[in-house]
């Protein structure tokens, strides 16, 4: 939360600095543009999580039948994306979206490693050529299987939550083993648990955003719906 930043910071910093200087400084630049974009997605993975999360307490919820026909709820689960939310996915975007525009230095090159580098590339080019054939075939062949397990992943839980019913015991828990019978007989390990699947978080954040969630519900939609599943969906319909 604060390293990296100051690290990307850092980086940006040093590599407009290098950019126009000797053929070190401007190496160097190089390789803080390359780091710098590398680590500036490193905290967009735990926005995912945190949605995640708060759709995985709120999956505790749970009723339970008191009396014949009158359901009582046992647990209610309650999570919020709140202003720390709004703040830290901007920031997220936009520094993934700045580095995007951040142009990496060329390396100076004496001639012998142009002329090494301009050998590899006619050989490559003369693989590539002879071979894609069996680049295409391949990629019509991986294509069901991505598009199969895309569906089942999206379908399988992601995260679960469960109660590690023997922690509440004497000597781990402050509950008498004398009365463990008396709380097993409460079913707790059933009650509170909740699974969480990318498609069911995603189905919520839309029925949230639509019956008023605010604007962090719309958010998350649009991170998850669009960033996660229809982009990667656009990737592979653009490589086949």
């Amino acid at each position: 939360a604060m390293v990296i930043p100051a690290m990307k910071l850092a980086l940006f910093v040093a590599a407009e600095h290098w950019r126009h200087g000797t053929p070190h400084q401007v190496r160097l630049a190089k390789n803080c543009v390359v780091v710098l974009k590398a680590i500036s997605k490193w905290a967009s993975p735990d926005i995912f999580a945190y949605v995640m999360l708060i759709h995985l307490v709120r999956g505790l919820t749970h009723e339970v039948e008191v009396f014949p026909g009158t359901p009582m709820e046992a647990i209610r689960g309650v999570g919020e994306l709140r202003l720390g939310f709004t703040g830290f996915a901007t920031f997220c975007v936009f520094s993934t979206v700045a580095t995007l525009g951040l142009q990496t230095p060329d390396e100076p090159r004496d001639s012998r490693v142009v002329a090494a580098v301009d050998s590899s590339g006619r050989a490559f080019g003369l693989l590539g050529r002879l071979s894609g054939k069996t680049v295409v075939v391949s990629v019509c062949i991986l294509f069901p299987i991505f598009a199969l397990l895309l569906c089942v992943g999206l379908q399988m839980p992601c995260m679960a939550l469960r109660l590690n019913m023997e922690a509440l015991y004497e000597p781990n828990g402050p509950i008498p083993l004398s009365m463990k019978d008396t709380v097993e007989s409460l079913d707790l390990g059933e009650v509170i648990k909740a699974d969480v699947s990318m498609w069911s978080c995603v189905s919520e954040l839309a029925w949230h955003a639509a019956h008023g969630g605010g604007p962090n519900e719309f958010i998350a939609l649009v991170l998850y719906a669009v960033f996660v599943i229809v982009v990667t969906v656009l990737d592979m319909f653009f490589l086949v």
